[in-house]
């Protein structure tokens, strides 16, 4: 069975459930390059560790301005981690 998705008003892609299935388990936020820096923890908004389907661990690092990727073995941001009991 195949089931019709509509991308634009001239794209029709025509997807089998079986790839749906698949691209369902595809992580929404995955890191390809770790930061070496402490960020302070004033600027951070929230913390959440990445999918155990990404390529590489790490820990997202939200501010008001950007998104950073922390190494999860750091101790500054383990400590914050647990101190505010971010997943």
């Amino acid at each position: 069975m195949l089931v019709l998705y509509q991308y634009s008003p001239k794209t029709i892609f025509f997807i089998s459930p079986t790839v749906v299935a698949h691209v369902a388990q595809v992580p929404k936020s995955c890191c390809f390059k770790l930061i070496d820096f402490q960020i302070p923890s004033s600027k951070i908004k929230s913390a959440l560790k990445t999918s155990a389907h990404c390529p590489l661990a790490g820990i997202v690092v939200m501010t008001p301005r950007t998104e950073f990727c922390v190494r999860p073995d750091e101790a500054w941001i383990k400590q914050l981690m647990e101190n505010r009991r971010w997943k």
